[in-house]
């Protein structure tokens, strides 16, 4: 949605507002280009004149220190703005359906992938990379218009009271709750913790609207009740057969569905029982909208994993042929155990890990180190690279043929590098804290010499 002077005054309640039409909105000064409404929240106040210099066409300020005559609108509160600009657009555009999607792995590749499928027969506007926080939301709102046939958003949470919050505020249609893990458990406390939080997605749904669960959920059944109070109806996607929609086979890249209008089989360009299930979950949430997943089922073969999840590329350095799987952008014990799986079921006369460090786990962290350490250890690997604290050094060694690094610096890329034998699979799993990216990068440009 353009937006414009009328569209502040309406949506704000600004008055005498300086004449302005910006294409998008804002809210780094880094990255603002021509064209931008830059939004100051809090600290951004100070640099609103970087914003300007890098071309934004009008700039929100909640501080009045930072006024630049006919280039600014003060505002109270500059977040409240911002999510006013949202919910406007959202009103204004009034798109078929609006779908929120939550979990704790997952949900960005459940919210790319039901929006790429979509998108080839309808106009589908979409939470662009990381922006599911009450930040980033307000900005992807923006970009609906009266084109827009659906919305399609990830809602994320690393602190208590986050999803009910933007589930609330965006008020789907479809609520959406992926695989439930222990991500985030050192900020949550328990298991429990965690489902509660991903099941408020609740709290915003339509009522009369419906939910896309995870069925083989300890938990389901709490969805199910939490449901039924917002009159949604409740569609399951697992491996369990008690499931409205599950994996009945997997055969490489070949899948075949079992769902209430018959089984439907399918492939994807995506090796691993997660990109399965997450296959599931676009197909019942098509249901859920009452589009025919049928009629879209061409369109299947496309789907890759996201940057940095799970992607595959085959490699040649100095001659050396060799697969590398990135899957680098976050880690928690599910999704670790995940791509090891994958790894586990590749045929490689030589498969090597390079394991960053899983965060935000408390007093988690020895257990769930333990376990994958475990997990390792019954594989059959050349070299396991651990780069973290030195505390779990210890105990990543138990996994087997171990060499530990504290970062991820030349050292650590270089021994991974010289690692690499002919026909070799290299898979890369950490927390973003990690910068697996790093040794990527470096790899990249060995190949290219």
């Amino acid at each position: 949605m353009q937006i414009t002077n009328a569209i502040l005054e309406q949506a704000l309640g600004a008055c005498s507002c300086p004449t302005f039409a910006a294409s998008r909105v804002a809210i780094d000064s880094r990255l603002v280009i021509d064209g931008d409404l830059f939004v100051a929240i809090r600290a951004g106040n100070a640099f609103v004149n970087d914003a300007l210099m890098n071309g934004a066409v009008m700039a929100i300020v909640d501080d009045a220190k930072y006024i630049v005559d006919g280039k600014t609108v003060l505002v109270k509160d500059s977040l409240t703005a911002l999510k006013s600009i949202g919910n406007y657009a959202k009103t204004r555009a009034n798109p078929k359906l609006l779908v929120g999607i939550t979990g704790s792995v997952g949900k960005t590749t459940t919210k790319q992938w039901l929006s790429s499928v979509l998108s080839k027969r309808f106009n589908v506007v979409s939470s662009a990379g990381n922006y599911n926080t009450i930040y980033g939301m307000p900005i992807c709102l923006a970009g609906l218009d009266d084109s827009s046939d659906y919305g399609v958003f990830e809602i994320g949470s690393n602190n208590p009271g986050e999803v009910s919050e933007l589930s609330t505020y965006l008020n789907p249609d479809i609520g959406v709750i992926t695989a439930i893990c222990e991500a985030h458990i050192g900020k949550f406390g328990t298991m429990a913790d965690i489902a509660r939080e991903k099941i408020s997605i609740m709290d915003g749904i339509k009522d009369g609207g419906a939910v896309v669960y995870d069925g083989d959920l300890e938990r389901a059944s709490e969805i199910r009740t939490r449901a039924s109070l917002r009159n949604a109806h409740c569609i399951s996607v697992g491996f369990g057969s008690n499931c409205d929609f599950y994996v009945k086979a997997q055969h490489g890249n070949n899948i075949n569905l079992h769902t209430p209008i018959g089984p439907i089989e399918y492939q994807i360009s995506a090796a691993g029982k997660h990109f399965a299930y997450i296959s599931a979950c676009v197909i019942a949430i098509m249901y859920a909208m009452k589009i025919n997943p049928m009629d879209f089922l061409e369109y299947f073969g496309d789907l890759t994993p996201v940057v940095g999840r799970g992607v595959m590329e085959r490699c040649c350095m100095n001659g050396i042929e060799f697969a590398l799987i990135d899957d680098s952008y976050n880690a928690n014990p599910t999704s670790v155990m995940a791509a090891l799986d994958t790894l586990d079921a590749l045929e490689s006369p030589s498969k090597i890990v390079v394991l960053g460090q899983m965060r935000e786990l408390g007093d988690y962290t020895m257990s769930y180190h333990k376990l994958i350490a475990e997990k390792l250890y019954s594989m059959l690997l050349q070299q396991i690279f651990f780069i973290g604290d030195r505390l779990l050094f210890d105990i990543m060694r138990s996994a087997g043929p171990t060499v530990c690094f504290e970062t991820t610096d030349d050292m650590a890329a270089r021994a991974v590098i010289q690692s690499i034998q002919r026909n070799s699979v290299v898979l890369l799993k950490g927390s973003r804290s990690a910068s697996l990216e790093r040794i990527i990068s470096r790899i990249h440009r060995y190949c290219m010499g």
